[in-house]
């Protein structure tokens, strides 16, 4: 996901936040380590918008999607799952007629593949290279819910914020809990309650303040909080 702008009424000047240190010793190995293998490729997670212009009576609208990821909105207003048929992946079928001219619109949200690990490092003359690190994990999140009114929210799941409202972070998160957000919602004012946990080291909530961002938040633990990956 691309970096989110964010905003704190005090926020100090940035710095470096160190989240984990690793140390390794191989002393007492004889011969040349093999080099570490490089780390995975990177988080590369999207979404497709397709829009429509109805015709009277339209029903039938062709958008490409994965069957579970799919959300549908009629002249801006998110329809409820048994507003319509989405179990191809190739067309959307509303359960009422469209009239004409009514804006059809699908959001379409696409799983990430998952990062391969680094490959062993060559065999020195006395012992084998470590592996390198294991890239990012694909399907970050259990769930994807639009929302659009004040809620508290789950680990494991992206967010699609559809309007100005307030999503309040987990009160007793465990470390590596991670929440997704994704601002859809033609504001700049929706909220993210830190719910007694710091966000980025500062005990403020945060206001989500560019349109058509996205982000996810990791705890880190109870000395810096939620972290901005």
């Amino acid at each position: 996901m691309a970096t989110v702008p964010y905003t704190f009424a005090n926020a100090p000047g940035g710095s470096a936040i160190p989240l984990e240190e690793l140390d390794a010793n191989f002393a007492s190995l004889q011969g040349q380590l093999g080099p570490t293998g490089p780390t995975g490729a990177a988080l590369n997670a999207t979404y497709t918008r397709t829009s429509f212009t109805a015709t009277g009576g339209q029903t039938t609208f062709s958008a490409a999607y994965t069957v579970g990821f799919v959300e549908v909105f009629l002249n801006g207003v998110l329809l409820n799952a048994s507003d319509y048929t989405a179990s191809n992946g190739t067309s959307v079928v509303l359960s009422v007629a469209a009239v004409a001219g009514d804006i059809v619109e699908t959001i379409a949200y696409y799983t990430v593949n998952i990062a391969p690990t680094g490959p062993t490092g060559p065999t020195g003359s006395g012992a084998t290279g470590p592996a390198g690190p294991t890239g990012p994990m694909s399907n970050m999140f259990a769930t994807i819910t639009a929302i659009s009114t004040n809620t508290a929210a789950a680990a494991s799941t992206l967010y699609v914020l559809t309007a100005s409202l307030t999503l309040t972070l987990p009160a007793s998160p465990t470390t590596g809990d991670i929440v997704g957000v994704s601002n859809l919602s033609g504001t700049v004012t929706a909220v993210i309650a830190r719910n007694g946990n710091e966000i980025m080291n500062l005990a403020e909530d945060m206001t989500v303040d560019t349109l058509n961002s996205g982000f996810t938040l990791i705890y880190s633990g109870a000395t810096y909080g939620w972290v901005i990956l």
